[in-house]
């Protein structure tokens, strides 16, 4: 499993987050300040996410920002299912 796995997981989170709240994509980058070019990106997992960006995005979304990215024990999963991935992170 490689980093993009993991921006994956956390851009899926964001965007399964945006539609249950009714937000186009275009409408919600501009509520979070964020390019629309850019966040689409972000939605694809073809950036990983720096922290500002994270909170930036979990403000517009009114959510806490650990609730967009995997808990620890998914990540324990994720690192048994996939192994070599704590050398790749």
């Amino acid at each position: 499993m490689e980093k993009r796995h993991i921006s994956q997981l956390i851009s899926n989170s964001i965007r399964n987050k945006r539609e249950e709240k009714g937000h186009a994509q275009e409408k919600f980058a501009m509520m979070a300040g964020i390019d629309r070019s850019y966040y689409g990106m972000i939605e694809r997992g073809n950036y990983g996410l720096t922290v500002y960006k994270l909170l930036q995005i979990a403000l517009a979304l009114d959510e806490e920002p650990a609730s967009l990215i995997p808990t620890l024990e998914e990540l324990k999963q994720i690192a048994k299912d996939y192994p070599g991935l704590e050398e790749e992170l």
